[in-house]
């Protein structure tokens, strides 16, 4: 399964499209919205909404072939007149959606004796609390946990998420959802990540060059002063477009292959960083955010280690009115 949920972490929903293509035949969304948006594509695969459906969108599922996740017996009697579907969610420690794993052996029988009118049990899944952590002591009591229930030999199963399909072959079964892996933004938890690239590069160019005298104050507030004088380049993104404020007056983007210190407070819709050292800089020039640019890069792991967060998180954040330009 190809986790395509969040615009496909932030790198647009097309992407579905190409995963498609290559041969993915199952994709996993978040909500019924992103899996209508997919359908409008014209995605044709299998799509699972990995998160929680009202009960009132239940018909409109049903009709566009999207399969559901059940965590709780009375969604399962509310949707039983829909044919769709359904992927039981088991709570092995994540503590978020999910049956109890003494509830699955009730379940599995109600659906064997037709209790549950229409709906099909397609699958049974786990989430891992704690695959992604490079001391990782939980997972495996997980997967001891929800193998050992009393799963029908025909029931498709899924435990992996992307660092769990790496570190526990054994969680893999009979499908792995793959999501942030398939991007290239898997910190290197596992020698196959070393293999991997990110798929994605954030560009934007540079808007103006300008002098600064020593002493002069950048943006707002004036948390930078220059120190000498120096020329700085205004670029056109802010954090409108998912460069985090965070990123004030630490960090880097990358012109002419160099890298250059971003200065002053990030604005909504431009940021100033220091561009000093350059030759013949003017305005149209490409800087690239996170990506490459001759032997040096930028990575969106680099961005959320210096915001404190994962790349996840600053991935999703590239809004929408950035243009995605998707190369096959």
């Amino acid at each position: 399964m190809a986790v395509v949920k969040a615009e496909a972490y932030g790198h647009g929903p097309q992407v579905a499209l190409l995963l498609e293509k290559a041969g993915v035949k199952s994709f996993g969304v978040a909500t019924l919205e992103e899996a209508l948006e997919l359908r409008a594509l014209g995605l044709d695969g299998e799509l699972i909404i990995l998160g929680a459906l009202d009960e009132r969108h239940l018909k409109l599922a049903a009709k566009h072939r999207v399969g559901i996740t059940a965590w709780n017996r009375n969604y399962l009697a509310s949707a039983r007149s829909y044919s769709l579907d359904v992927h039981l969610k088991v709570d092995t420690g994540m503590a978020r959606l999910g049956f109890m794993p003494q509830e699955v052996p009730g379940i599995l029988a109600d659906f064997e004796s037709g209790r549950f009118g229409r709906l099909k049990l397609s699958s049974a899944y786990t989430h891992f609390a704690c695959a992604d952590e490079r001391q990782d002591r939980f997972s495996k009591r997980q997967i001891n946990e929800f193998l050992a229930l009393p799963w029908p030999a025909a029931l498709r199963l899924h435990l992996a998420n992307s660092a769990g399909a790496l570190r526990y072959p054994q969680a893999r079964q009979n499908m792995v959802r793959s999501g942030i892996f398939l991007y290239g933004a898997l910190e290197k938890i596992h020698p196959l990540v070393t293999q991997s690239k990110a798929v994605l590069s954030f560009k934007t160019s540079v808007v103006r060059v300008a002098g600064l005298a020593k002493g002069q104050g950048v943006s707002y507030g004036h948390t930078f002063k220059a120190p000498r004088p120096m020329q700085i380049a205004t670029l056109c993104a802010g954090y409108a477009d998912g460069v985090p404020r965070l990123l004030s007056n630490q960090g880097s983007v990358l012109i002419q292959g160099k890298h250059c210190r971003i200065v002053g407070r990030v604005c909504m819709d431009l940021m100033m960083v220091d561009v000093t050292a350059l030759k013949n800089i003017k305005a149209g020039d490409e800087a690239t955010l996170i990506g490459n640019q001759g032997s040096a890069s930028i990575t969106s792991n680099e961005w959320a280690q210096r915001c404190k967060t994962n790349a996840y998180e600053i991935l999703c954040g590239i809004s929408s009115r950035v243009p995605r330009e998707l190369v096959a």
